[in-house]
């Protein structure tokens, strides 16, 4: 869960900040090389990471596109660990992250 208080904080082992902190040649992002890697970008932007973004966003639709929501909301946490774990972005850091079971209430909820 350490990725989440990185990611809030803006601090997470993207090149925005590895590049601030004197840890990277660079603030482009790797996977596009098109602006900048800020968490906003990581989250929304990076066309690279377009078809898992949607995956999120079906799952979560308008909320998806809110930091806040899926960054604090517990109920974002499965898809979101499932979107990090599929950039491979962290894997180097964190390795694969440990994906939160979803509440069986709340699914049962859903499906009625």
């Amino acid at each position: 869960m350490a990725i989440l208080v990185q990611l809030r904080s803006g601090h997470a082992q993207l090149n925005k900040h590895l590049h601030r902190i004197k840890c990277s040649q660079t603030n482009i992002c790797p996977a596009c090389r098109r602006e900048p890697e800020t968490v906003h970008h990581f989250l929304f932007r990076c066309k690279a990471y377009d078809n898992l973004r949607r995956l999120v966003q079906r799952k979560h639709e308008h909320n998806a596109r809110s930091a806040k929501f899926l960054l604090v909301n517990p109920d974002a946490f499965s898809m979101l660990f499932r979107y990090i774990n599929g950039t491979k972005r962290f894997m180097n850091v964190t390795g694969p992250m440990k994906v939160p079971q979803e509440d069986n209430r709340k699914r049962a909820r859903r499906r009625r």
